[in-house]
């Protein structure tokens, strides 16, 4: 009954805010679909649900670990402070893994962070982020597993820098 108890928990923890926002519930398959996923994919890999960027996370209430407010257009200034967040499903039994964000400049690497990653039906993650220099930053989100890297997704960062912006007026 214990393990019943803990699915039915997990699904509506992980369903219920899709439910919300979503015009059709999903089908048995979908939802069995899921579950065989999360019970036997550690071989997988975990999946990246959603990442986005943010002016700060909630540390505590009903939106703990959530995004307090998204950067609109992932447009921020050089040296602002923000949050890259993640939302990823990491199959049971996961474990000494590892997210990697690679944080790309101009085709070059400018800096890597590492989040260890446990399984977890909801796996909410983030990481303070601050940009130095203005243009175009691609980052990357690769999971490392073993001697494999892996790419969940990557985001696009547009850094402006506000002294430019002043003297183009």
């Amino acid at each position: 009954m214990k393990p019943f108890l803990l699915y039915l928990l997990a699904t509506l923890f992980t369903i219920s805010p899709m439910l919300a926002q979503a015009e059709d519930k999903p089908s048995i398959d979908e939802v069995n679909r899921i579950f065989n996923y999360y019970d036997n994919g550690y071989s997988l890999g975990a999946t990246l649900a959603n990442y986005r960027v943010c002016n700060d996370i909630h540390r505590e209430g009903p939106d703990k670990n959530n995004c307090t407010e998204e950067v609109a257009g992932n447009q921020i200034e050089t040296n602002q402070p923000a949050y890259l967040w993640m939302l990823l499903m990491v199959p049971d039994n996961t474990e000494n893994e590892k997210v990697l964000l690679q944080f790309n400049y101009k085709g070059v690497t400018r800096r890597v962070k590492t989040h260890p990653i446990n399984g977890a039906f909801r796996y909410r993650t983030w990481s303070k982020i601050k940009f130095d220099r203005a243009g175009e930053w691609v980052v990357k989100v690769l999971q490392e597993s073993n001697d494999n890297v892996t790419s969940l997704g990557e985001l696009v960062i547009n850094v402006t820098d506000p002294a430019i912006a002043q003297t183009d007026q």
